[in-house]
């Protein structure tokens, strides 16, 4: 039931404070975490909204600003996607016979002594002073 919630941090850098909105805006729309909640569509609303973007906004911002929590759903595309090329490509597509695997050549393994020693590399040059 208790798990650490600082999964990761994101920080950016631009010239402008606009120009740093739009990375985060980008980073936290590419963020795929699964399995628990995040405050992600939340960070997404504060980026979003048009008093913090005119520097307007104080530290009652979150308390007087009620739409920074209504979240919209999210369709998750890009997920659908890779599952679906995943499952076609490991189960087949219906209707079309699967060809052969192609064979793949034996591997030659190059004989190397067991006994082979490595050149001397800092530490032993800094042991040896």
């Amino acid at each position: 039931p208790y798990y650490d919630s600082l999964l990761v941090k994101v920080t950016t850098h631009a010239l402008t404070f606009e120009g740093a909105v739009a990375k985060l805006n980008r980073n936290l729309k590419e963020f795929r975490i699964r399995g628990i909640k995040t405050n992600i569509p939340f960070l997404e609303n504060v980026m979003q909204h048009n008093d913090f973007l005119s520097g307007e906004y104080n530290t009652s911002f979150v308390d007087s600003s009620p739409e920074l929590f209504v979240f919209a759903k999210r369709r998750d595309r890009g997920t659908k996607l890779l599952n679906y090329i995943g499952n076609v490509t490991v189960n087949g597509f219906p209707g079309i016979s699967s060809s052969e695997k192609p064979a793949f050549e034996d591997v030659i393994i190059p004989n190397v002594s067991d006994i082979q020693i490595a050149d001397k590399g800092t530490k032993q040059l800094l042991d040896e002073l």
